[in-house]
């Protein structure tokens, strides 16, 4: 069966009384447009204490007509398998990502959870990232969550293809995913309202966003939160989910944790440089970046120094450098992480054309430019006293068409880059 529009349609569930023992009377329908596409998938979990199978639940073959990943936490996606080593079980509180190329549909009855303390249900986790599901037939409030395991962190929800950590309350049947950077053995989920949490209050500091848009709808967004001080990181930190389905995803990689991250505090000083890691697999996208202090210059740059216009569309992932400076402070450059030589710009060229270095240290450099044949037409030596991004120019205006070799390098060895141009008249 095939459908427009991809929707999860929740029915409202209706606590049940059978012998003398409360049940729920499970209702689900997920709908899929296509197998194909990874933006398909969905998060589900179930309510209850049920211990369904995923298998006994949903028609066809596992690996053919639908697929079902788990997140271990490690990185890595674990798929189901038929059978006892990959044989997914709906316990309490646990999630999986599903697509399908029906729908699914469930009507069963299951047990309520068991609660481990007074008035709440636990949910076991292991490290990382944690795929779970509202182990209630009822709304649950993430605050109220939060202020019973004493966290400050977000829940993310998947639809239509994007992440959300807009989410203020955990629904049935949803799948969300939660970091556990606290190696929690589990989370405590109260069955009923009590004291709300408050986040802790973010006083002068201010907010510089990277937004991915289309039209009036955001795709996707980081935050970075800058301070005049050092300040705990791990309060404001707050880890961007597994992007393996996402249309797009911005977070920093290597910089702050290991693992990548939407959101950051840092101390800004002068200037700073944070690399950033976009992934887009959407065309025609906006990029923009917003602060709440008119007072630093903030651009978005290549590895080699240039600003960055658009954001274009691809299956792999581009990495950029988010560089802010105050506008009261001296003027100065980016510092490169690495060294880099792009190719000539531009490339074929009459009489002149450039090749970019990037210098993470001070530098000699000799840029040497040789015919076809061999022959040593052309050598710039240029020596840079501090780190940088540096233009090379190369001229040829005495020698005659065609294509030509430069090798570029610089004293120490860790600058080397070989290349051809070609000049046309």
């Amino acid at each position: 069966m095939r459908f427009n529009k991809a929707f999860i349609l929740i029915t409202i569930l209706s606590a049940l009384t059978i012998s003398g023992q409360s049940t729920i009377n499970l209702n689900l329908l997920v709908r899929f447009n296509s197998i194909l596409n990874s933006s398909e998938y969905r998060m589900i979990g179930l309510p209850g204490n049920s211990g369904f199978k995923i298998s006994e639940l949903i028609d066809g073959k596992s690996g053919y007509d639908w697929l079902a990943f788990y997140d271990d936490g490690t990185g890595k996606l674990i798929p189901h398998t038929d059978g006892i080593d990959h044989e997914f079980t709906f316990e309490t509180g646990l999630a999986f990502w599903l697509i399908s190329k029906e729908n699914f549909r469930l009507q069963n009855l299951t047990a309520p959870v068991s609660e481990k303390t007074e008035g709440a249900a636990r949910i076991s986790l292991h490290s990382g990232w944690n795929m779970i599901t509202n182990p209630y037939d009822t709304s649950i409030s993430w605050d109220v969550v939060k202020s019973a395991n004493n966290i400050n962190d977000r829940i993310y929800y998947f639809k239509e293809g994007r992440y959300s950590n807009n989410s203020l309350r955990m629904e049935p049947y949803l799948g969300y995913y939660f970091f556990n950077r606290f190696d929690k053995e589990y989370l405590e989920i109260p069955a009923s309202s009590g004291t709300i949490y408050k986040e802790n209050g973010c006083t002068d500091i201010d907010t510089v966003k990277i937004v991915l848009k289309s039209g009036m709808e955001i795709l996707s967004s980081y935050t970075l939160l800058l301070s005049e001080y050092d300040i705990e990181n791990d309060v404001y930190t707050q880890f961007a989910p597994p992007g393996n389905f996402s249309k797009t995803d911005i977070f920093t990689q290597d910089y702050f944790h290991s693992l990548p991250t939407s959101e950051n505090i840092i101390t800004l000083d002068d200037q700073v440089t944070i690399p950033v890691t976009i992934k887009n697999k959407v065309n025609n996208i906006e990029f923009e970046i917003v602060s709440s202090n008119k007072s630093i210059d903030i651009k978005l740059t290549d590895h080699f120094g240039y600003e960055v216009d658009y954001i274009p569309s691809s299956e792999t992932a581009f990495n950029y450098n988010l560089y802010i400076q105050k506008t009261d402070s001296d003027p100065a450059s980016p510092i490169p992480g690495n060294y880099l030589v792009s190719s000539a710009y531009p490339n074929p060229f009459n009489p002149a054309t450039k090749i970019r270095v990037a210098l993470p240290e001070a530098s000699e450099v000799t840029l040497e430019v040789f015919s076809s044949i061999g022959e040593l037409v052309k050598v710039v030596n240029n020596s840079y006293s501090s780190p940088g991004y540096y233009d090379i120019p190369v001229v040829l205006s005495e020698r005659s068409s065609g294509v030509y070799i430069y090798r570029i390098q610089n004293t120490t060895g860790e600058l080397f880059a070989t290349g051809k141009i070609m000049l046309q008249k």
